[in-house]
Parts: structure tokens; sequence; C-alpha cells
């Protein structure tokens, strides 16, 4: 007849928690690292007329658990879409006033209506 003995049962037990909670820590810090980073790329990448897009663009983590981790990175600016997406030409109309007021060659032009001619895609 042969015995066996096993010993160090409870201590493999902690080690093996131990290496997966570090494990779900080194997921959480590296999410949130990729999270943060895209948003300095978006933010740089974003354009700067007003700076409303790009104070709008967060990127965090949002919720870390056993072995898993999430963040998101979004604009939040109303018009985000329009400027990744880009636009078709369209009118644009005069609706707070009776004519919209622009420059063109040095010159203030007023218009009922104009032919926007659309913008390119910029996916900051």
């Amino acid at each position: 007849m042969l015995t066996a003995t096993l010993s160090g049962l409870e201590e493999l037990r902690a080690e093996w928690a131990s290496g997966c909670d570090r494990l779900s820590k080194s997921i959480a810090d590296a999410c949130e690292s990729a999270a943060r980073t895209g948003r300095g790329i978006a933010r740089n990448n974003a354009p700067h007329r007003t700076g409303r897009l790009d104070s709008s663009i967060r990127g965090e983590l949002t919720s870390r658990g056993d072995l898993a981790a999430k963040a998101v990175l979004e604009a939040g600016a109303k018009y985000a879409s329009f400027v990744a997406d880009g636009t078709r030409p369209h009118a644009i109309r005069a609706r707070r006033k009776s004519t919209l007021r622009f420059l063109s060659g040095g010159v203030h032009v007023f218009r009922r209506q104009v032919k926007h001619p659309g913008t390119r895609p910029n996916e900051f």
C-alpha cells in the first residue's frame, strides 16, 4: 500500500490568490493607461478652434473586476460626431437673425442662406 501526504496546499492557494490579485491590478492599470494615452492623442488631434471639443474628451477606467477591466474613451461635445465622421454639402439658413454674416475676401457679406461644401472626416 502506498500512502502520500500533501503539504503546503494552503500556501499554494494563498500564492494563487495573490497572483490573481496582482494580475487583476495589472490588467486594470494597463486599461487605464491605454485610456489616458488615447485621451491625450485624441486631444492633440482634435480641432482647437474653441477648445470645447478637446476639453470634452475623456478617457478613464470605468470598472474593474476579477481579471477584467473596462475603460471609456469618448468625446462629449454635441458636434463630435460631425467632426469625426465629416459632413456632406448642405445648406445653412439664418435662424436666430434674418441673415447670416461672415467675412469673404475681407468684406462682410450678409446672406439668408449659404451652401456649405461639407467637411472631411477628422477621426481625432
